[in-house]
């Protein structure tokens, strides 16, 4: 009976809650929330590029929301990582794109509370280091590698390559010579610091260290050797170091850098006690058009040649060493050696430091190969020796370089370059083809791959930092220079 009147209480109560519910009017308009949805007139691109160490800018697109203004929020995605949650990216791109169909996949991401837009996008991130000028200089007492590349839609004047992608290594002593491979899709930077020198390599795409070596002396000039045709020729599976006057090899079809002394056996049968001068390079025989050998020049015996497929014969005193006019070039010094008709010949400029003189000598150093004795030449003297006027402007710091295709040679006078072509036989120019600036002193010269431009890098005689220029060679005017680029300049190099 309690329970049933329990019951029937409960009930009652509810039915006059119902009741009270339903006597009350509710006229007014509650809180909506309406939502607001984000557009963009203008959407991102589909695929960005960029260089690696370049920071990429990217805008975001300016965003309508259907309704009211709500806080925006934004987050900006890299390769599966958050990269920036600012509205505009402005993102270092630190690591590269090893594989150019596979680039970055990126997101941009707008927010509100409502809701979010999105775009997808690609990023492809290429090598940094690749066409352009490199230069070995000093700069406060370590070795630098500055970077130029003029020619690009946005250029590239990098000061020190070597502590921005080597942050972790010590390059430790005087930079005293450099030169770039061209081996079969390889253009690593080979430099030497020191004394004893370190001989480094670079790799060529990220300028990260490779490999090291520790030379016996102090190396003053490294050439990679030319193989093949020369109008298929590769440049570097073998590359020569030239320390203390002797010479040295280095194979570089691996990694490893193993200094080994073959050559410099070879030339002591013939020149027990060298003394070459800082100068090597491949010249071209005249039968079917291969690089034949070495030559090189020791400031004791003269113009010496290397041909390694030359026949050898005891009997008849044949080495592959030879001493090429040794009457030319009798108490002379080597001041310049330079490659002129398409490598075939060879254009030397000697000195006689004593009395103050500077000459001239132009030669075909012949060919010898055993193997392929149809492409044997025998030498051939094309210009003996004559001495160079005063008023060409010789000087103990004359820089050379030669243009295969017109048989001209630039060299230096303090801040001006002058052009002599081989072909007159003694004509020197008394004029200079380009001058560089006030206080400036030529400190190395190349032309670049298809030798319309001469490029110069001179060293301030005020201070100890270098400059570059670029001069065209068919209007004869300045195409570019970038003072203070570098430090004091030891080597100059051009990647093609």
């Amino acid at each position: 009976m309690k329970r049933f009147n329990q019951l029937c209480f409960f009930s009652l109560a509810a039915t006059s809650m119902l009741g009270v519910s339903s006597c009350i009017s509710d006229d007014s308009v509650g809180v909506v929330n309406q939502l607001s949805y984000l557009t963009v007139n203008k959407t991102l691109a589909e695929e960005y590029k960029a260089d690696r160490w370049d920071t990429l800018h990217i805008a975001a697109p300016e965003v309508q929301q259907s309704n009211a203004n709500k806080p925006l929020s934004y987050r900006w995605e890299i390769n599966g990582e958050v990269v920036s949650t600012e509205k505009d990216l402005a993102y270092e791109c630190k690591d590269y794109t090893k594989d150019k169909n596979n680039p970055f996949l990126c997101r941009l991401t707008i927010s509100n509370e409502d809701g979010s837009y999105y775009k997808t996008f690609k990023l492809h991130v290429q090598y940094r280091y690749r066409t352009g000028v490199y230069v070995l200089a000093e700069d406060n007492g370590k070795a630098i590698i500055s970077y130029i590349r003029p020619d690009s839609e946005k250029p590239v004047v990098e000061r020190d390559l070597l502590s921005k992608n080597n942050a972790e290594v010590t390059f430790s002593g005087a930079p005293t010579a450099a030169t770039i491979i061209d081996y079969y899709g390889k253009n690593d930077i080979f430099f030497a610091a020191g004394s004893p020198s370190q001989v480094y390599r670079l790799d060529g795409n990220t300028m990260q260290l490779v490999s090291t070596a520790k030379a016996a002396g102090t190396v003053s000039y490294l050439y990679p050797n030319k193989l093949g045709a020369l109008n298929n020729e590769q440049s570097g599976g073998k590359l020569s170091v030239i320390e203390d006057g002797e010479i040295s090899d280095i194979k570089t079809s691996d990694l490893s850098l193993v200094i080994t002394s073959a050559t410099s056996r070879d030339i002591a049968k013939v020149i027990p006690k060298s003394n070459l001068a800082p100068a090597v390079f491949s010249w071209a025989d005249i039968g079917i058009d291969n690089y034949t050998g070495l030559a090189l020049y020791d400031n004791s015996q003269g113009f010496v040649t290397y041909s390694p497929d030359a026949k050898v014969s005891t009997k008849d005193n044949l080495q592959k060493t030879k001493l090429t006019y040794p009457e030319q070039f009798t108490g002379l010094q080597l001041l310049g050696m330079v490659p002129v008709s398409k490598n075939h010949d060879v254009a030397l400029f000697l000195q006689d430091a004593a009395a103050g003189k500077y000459y001239h000598v132009w030669l075909y150093p012949g060919s010898y190969n055993d193997r392929v004795k149809r492409q044997n030449s025998e030498p051939e003297l094309k210009q003996a020796k004559i001495e160079v006027p005063a008023s060409a402007g010789f000087n103990a710091k004359t820089k050379f370089v030669a243009a295969q295709s017109t048989n001209l040679v630039y060299y230096s006078s303090g801040n001006k370059v002058y052009a002599y072509s081989v072909l007159s036989k003694g004509n020197f120019p008394t004029t200079p083809d380009f001058t560089c600036g006030e206080g400036e002193e030529v400190a190395a010269m190349v032309l670049n791959a298809d030798e319309s431009e001469l490029i110069v890098a001179t060293n301030s005689t005020t201070s100890k930092q270098g400059n570059v220029y670029s001069f065209n060679l068919h209007d004869k005017k300045q195409s570019w220079k970038y003072q203070n680029a570098t430090g004091n300049v030891v080597s100059l190099m051009f990647r093609k």
